[in-house]
């Protein structure tokens, strides 16, 4: 089978006329210049130079298939153009997976500004709590959010931001129920469970008091979900007792729709995690994006821009 170096050499013969000139032009002997012609014509069956001691001529053969091999050659060189370019021009289609509440009230915008910087690029997004595998599903970044270390792997994890969870309830539930004491109080009360298992029997929440003492409490409830906005509403509604990062309890706070509980206990807090896979050098587009998360990251006054590598090729929303 003819390679292309085969034909790169005979091309350049036949543009230089010279077997000597193309020899110093790709910087290789004379006798391999023409034992790779001699190869080719041996591969291809037929003479593709007639050589004198002062020109080289192309046969009918050789004219033809200079013509084939010169626009092979071409096309070659306009391919690794273009994959030369998308490591240096931010274009083509990103692929992001991240939370749903995440998505939807914070990383909408951010994309949305992110499009308007970089106009030759194409955004996918999945938003989903569950597992996706960024490999078979051909995801350039994920959001996540983590809660424990994690030992190394293929996943770099750029960890953006820290963010805090609160017990929270409604004016009207505590007015009913009575506003909880301690940790321990929590198994009586009607609490909203969030977690991934929305079948499970029971919840465990461990809370933290400023001393670093840890408190564990299965909590109860009649309403379970995987969705933060549906929990939040819920609380805001006089369903039970909630926990939430507070990024999502400000506005019901200021107007009075929930009151915080156990306000000297804080429950573990979660990151904010980009991850990507460990590829390099990176693709411009996924570049372009990292450095763009990071800088929104900046601006909120909560950066926590360190990297780590990540345990496996999943991610929990």
């Amino acid at each position: 089978m003819v390679d292309l170096n085969s034909m790169t050499i005979f091309v350049r013969v036949v543009e230089m006329s010279s077997f000597s000139q193309a020899a110093r032009q790709l910087d290789i002997p004379k006798a391999t210049v023409s034992r790779k012609v001699a190869e080719l014509e041996t591969d291809l069956g037929t003479p593709l130079l007639h050589r004198t001691t002062r020109k080289l001529y192309l046969t009918e053969a050789g004219n033809i298939y200079f013509q084939r091999c010169r626009h092979i050659l071409d096309e070659v060189e306009d391919a690794n153009r273009a994959i030369t370019s998308l490591q240096d021009i931010p274009q083509g289609t990103l692929r992001i997976t991240a939370p749903i509440v995440f998505g939807t009230c914070f990383l909408s915008q951010w994309i949305a500004d992110f499009l308007q910087q970089y106009e030759q690029i194409r955004v996918e997004v999945l938003l989903t709590n569950q597992l996706i595998d960024l490999v078979s599903e051909n995801i350039d970044i994920a959001f996540s959010w983590q809660t424990q270390p994690l030992a190394s792997s293929s996943l770099d994890t750029q960890s953006l931001y820290r963010v805090s969870y609160w017990l929270c309830a409604s004016p009207s539930y505590l007015e009913q129920y009575g506003k909880p004491k301690t940790p321990q109080e929590l198994s009586h009360h009607r609490c909203i469970r969030v977690c991934s298992q929305p079948f499970a029997s029971h919840t465990t929440w461990q809370l933290i008091d400023p001393t670093g003492r840890i408190e564990t409490v299965n909590v109860m409830g009649r309403l379970v979900s995987n969705d933060l906005i549906l929990a939040r509403q819920a609380a805001i509604s006089g369903s039970g007792i909630a926990y939430l990062p507070n990024s999502l309890l400000g506005e019901p706070i200021k107007l009075g729709q929930l009151d915080r509980v156990l306000t000297d206990w804080a429950f573990r807090e979660g990151t904010l995690c980009l991850r990507r896979l460990n590829l390099s050098p990176l693709s411009a587009k996924v570049r372009a994006f990292c450095d763009f998360v990071a800088e929104k990251c900046l601006k909120t006054n909560e950066p926590d821009l360190s990297y780590t590598q990540a345990k496996d090729r999943t991610v929990n929303g």
